[in-house]
């Protein structure tokens, strides 16, 4: 399947969230970033502490987004379609962000795009698990903690084409 087609599938999919387990998020972001200027489709990335920005050739940074709450507060109020690509987001089902991140995820009307978690694998609330489009890139797909993985540079980490990759439902 050709990159373009498969990111248009994950978009058109009925699924709230998408995560795509790697940690090559500039090849994931490069993907997205084509697909958007040739779909008409806005696309925002988001780093904790810099916050979410446009992926445009001058990128827009949205003030108030630096953290984990407030992304999520901007996602649930925006009133425009967009795909969110939360880099390495903090998620963690039995905290306040992981609540509102369910929340949002478990009511269809509360995001005006698609939402795509883009980092280690990590363990979802299994009431998530029906509403999450996983996105096998080939990477081992065992749990890590946030911010110990290698970097995109490493031998250790395959090049991702997505072009390759399997959706399935839930894990």
């Amino acid at each position: 399947m050709k990159q373009f087609e498969q990111i248009s599938g994950i978009l058109h999919s009925r699924f709230a969230l998408t995560v795509i387990p790697t940690n090559r998020h500039s090849s994931v972001r490069h993907l997205f970033q084509h697909y958007s200027q040739n779909a008409d489709v806005p696309v925002y990335t988001w780093t904790d502490g810099v916050g979410l920005q446009t992926l445009e050739k001058e990128p827009l940074i949205i003030p108030d987004t630096e953290s984990a709450p407030t992304v999520l507060d901007f996602i649930q109020n925006s009133l425009h379609y967009a795909v969110y690509l939360l880099q390495d987001f903090p998620y963690k089902a039995n905290s306040k962000t992981g609540a509102l991140f369910n929340e949002i995820i478990l009511n269809r009307n509360s995001v005006n795009g698609k939402i795509i978690l883009v980092g280690p694998l990590f363990q979802l609330d299994p009431i998530l698990q029906s509403h999450t489009l996983f996105v096998d890139c080939g990477q081992q797909a065992t749990p890590v903690p946030f911010h110990t993985f290698a970097s995109e540079d490493s031998e250790e980490m395959p090049y991702i084409p997505m072009e390759k990759a399997v959706a399935s439902m839930g894990r």
